[in-house]
């Protein structure tokens, strides 16, 4: 879990992070323990989701990408 996280449940503040929020699915089962007993409200942005590239990204996995 990063500095800043911790900072911010010490001081009982919300937090909004921007996806992803952690590198595995591990990092992320770690951070969600002490952010619910912090009883804060903890928020992850999906607004990458939007992006033209990650748009493009997508749609050359979901379609196979052709050269």
């Amino acid at each position: 879990m990063d500095a800043a996280l911790i900072g911010f449940l010490g001081a009982g503040r919300h937090v909004w992070r921007e996806e992803p929020s952690a590198t595995s699915l591990a990092a992320t089962e770690e951070m969600t323990r002490p952010v619910s007993a912090a009883e804060i409200v903890h928020g992850v942005g999906l607004v990458l989701r939007r992006s033209p590239a990650f748009l493009r990204a997508r749609h050359l996995i979901m379609t196979g990408i052709r050269r």
